[in-house]
């Protein structure tokens, strides 16, 4: 039974051709949210190259290593603001709204897309 699945499971991926990429915004592009022209921009860019899946990279924050809570920042802040951080970029989080809309245009565009969750320390 297993050697059955794993054997579909397998002809399916093979039929399968992933072509994906890593879409980010928040705090590598804190000027750029998911919904801006100019991500949709590069969302449309993305599909010339053939990209069929778009994995969206959102992240969320926790005040240290051993805290169980994560919590997105909706104003960006930055990271020479932020005590004891040594990093060098803007703590954000996208909205649910921009992620959304990034789904749409993903969609709109023919691919299907994968939400990529990140856990930063803030």
């Amino acid at each position: 039974m297993v050697f059955c699945c794993l054997a579909f499971l397998f002809a399916v991926a093979s039929a399968m051709e992933i072509k994906g990429m890593s879409f980010t915004g928040d705090r590598y592009c804190p000027h750029v949210p998911f919904d801006s022209a100019s991500s949709f921009a590069s969302l449309h860019h993305l599909a010339t190259t053939g990209c069929n899946y778009v994995a969206l990279v959102v992240t969320w924050y926790q005040e240290s290593y051993m805290s169980s809570r994560i919590f997105p920042v909706s104003r960006p802040l930055a990271s020479h603001d932020v005590k004891g951080s040594f990093w060098d970029y803007t703590f954000v989080s996208e909205s649910p709204r921009a992620v959304v809309a990034a789904i749409r245009e993903a969609h709109a565009l023919g691919m299907k897309v994968r939400k990529k969750a990140f856990v930063g320390k803030e």
